[in-house]
């Protein structure tokens, strides 16, 4: 039976065509045809291998942007937990300074108390006597 594009062998005698077709070559056109298999799947792997390079590359640029990103998180961190230690630190020192004055303060009002103590004591005695 022959076969015209007016009247196509069924779709399920495509692969047994195939097959007669390669089988019915010469081993020379076999090999060309083994040879240009063997290129479309290298082609094939060679395209593979590139989008998963372009893939990695993109990845690793976000991985970059994030660490860059965390890092500048984490100066603005320092710089801020600095500046509140700062802070801190004047507070404390006003503080402490604030605590020697009332402890001086109450140091020279402990005297005062003693010598009133000591003159209303003489006074009781000057008037008891």
């Amino acid at each position: 039976m022959q076969f015209t594009p007016s009247n196509p062998p069924p779709l399920q005698n495509y692969s047994q065509l195939l097959h007669n077709l390669i089988s019915s070559c010469s081993p020379d056109a076999v090999g060309a045809t083994e040879i240009f298999n063997d290129r479309q799947q290298q082609s094939t792997a060679e395209r593979r291998k590139q989008r998963r390079m372009v893939s990695n590359r993109e990845s690793a640029r976000r991985a970059r942007l994030r660490q860059q990103q965390q890092l500048s998180e984490l100066q603005a961190q320092v710089a801020h937990l600095r500046s509140a230690n700062h802070h801190l630190l004047r507070e404390l020192n006003q503080v402490v300074r604030a605590r020697e004055e009332v402890r001086h303060e109450n140091a020279r009002m402990e005297e005062e108390e003693t010598e009133l103590r000591s003159k209303f004591a003489r006074l009781e005695a000057q008037l008891t006597s």
